[in-house]
């Protein structure tokens, strides 16, 4: 039985769990042997120490293919080995982050290969985000990158995938329809935070839903524009909705000091730019959002639980930030 769990995102550290606890129901056993594949992060270590607390709890018994590193404490396995170990697993969970720079390292490594025959000999593959597109047979480029060539991805799958569908309030929605039109592509499944989309075989054989209003849609390219078909979900859970925060007055020269480019994890970049009186953090390839001051130092997002801080030196001068979500904290260190 081939299949795949293609997850939007997650929106809070409480809907990541909810997620986890169905892979683990997925795979039938109490104590299912899950595996990481962290490599669209550069294997950050809070993210792979996040994974075993979280997967460790439910009473799975997790491991990580490490490409570059591994958190503490957590079974890492050399990618020369992977191939033999991800086909005794049960279950197989690929992080958010670059889907493009992760499958071209699995392919170098064979594990490519390796991930195909383990589909099909029956162990659930799954991911979020970057991890639910590398699954397709494309990878489509951001709406400021549509001059660029569809990317190939594993192909497990046909089309390609949206995730974070009504990220940004509809702005990210307006991109997808966008650029299926000028790329031409005929069809796409779109992904909302806090949803997923089971595949058995190539085909849609379930959605998941664990956030009122949260589902996935088809969406189909035609001559005078895109036709939009949501799907019906499942509910598998609950979770209390993100904090409300309200925006305080900032000057504008403190906004401005913050302006550059950080790096925040091999080979995540994050760009921080103005227009006119409004800060915008863009992440990688993803597109850019709005952040809103809570303090002299400290921003939010209002579509997401999610915050960065801005450090600072002696002189007032930005040097770094934090972001913060799901429970971990990433630096990043201001490259201009």
């Amino acid at each position: 039985m081939r299949r795949i769990l293609a997850i939007g995102g997650f929106s809070t550290s409480e809907s990541e769990s909810l997620a986890a606890a169905h892979i683990r129901d997925l795979t039938g056993k109490a104590h299912p042997k899950v595996c990481l594949l962290s490599t669209p992060t550069g294997d950050w270590p809070p993210l792979v120490n996040r994974f075993d607390d979280i997967y460790g709890k439910l009473g799975c018994e997790t491991s990580n293919v490490a490409f570059f590193g591994g958190g503490a404490g957590v079974l890492c396995i050399h990618p020369e080995e992977a191939a033999a170990h991800l086909q005794q697993q049960d279950a197989i969970f690929v992080s958010g982050g670059n889907a493009r720079c992760a499958v071209a390292l699995w392919r170098e490594w064979g594990l490519d290969a390796a991930l195909k025959d383990a589909w099909e000999r029956g162990v659930l593959l799954s991911g979020m985000s970057a991890g639910a597109i590398c699954w397709f047979e494309h990878h489509v480029p951001p709406v400021e990158h549509r001059n660029l060539p569809l990317r190939r991805c594993l192909g497990f799958l046909p089309g390609s995938c949206e995730v974070h569908y009504h990220f940004g309030g509809g702005s990210r929605r307006q991109e997808a329809w966008e650029t299926m039109q000028v790329l031409a592509l005929p069809s796409a499944i779109a992904i909302d935070d806090d949803a997923a989309v089971l595949y058995g075989g190539e085909s849609i054989a379930e959605v998941f839903s664990w956030r009122e209003g949260a589902t996935a849609y088809q969406l189909e390219s035609q001559p005078d524009g895109v036709i939009e078909r949501a799907l019906v979900p499942k509910v598998i859970g609950s979770f209390s909705s993100k904090p409300e925060r309200e925006p305080v007055p900032l000057a504008l020269e403190l906004k401005q000091a913050c302006v550059g480019r950080y790096q925040l994890m091999s080979p995540i970049q994050v760009l921080i730019t103005i227009e006119g009186e409004q800060l915008f953090a863009q992440y990688g390839q993803q597109p850019k959002r709005e952040i809103f001051p809570q303090s002299e130092n400290q921003f939010f997002w209002k579509v997401v639980d999610a915050q960065v801080t801005f450090e600072r030196d002696r002189d007032g001068k930005v040097t770094s930030l934090v972001h913060h979500q799901n429970g971990s904290d990433a630096r990043g260190e201001k490259l201009e």
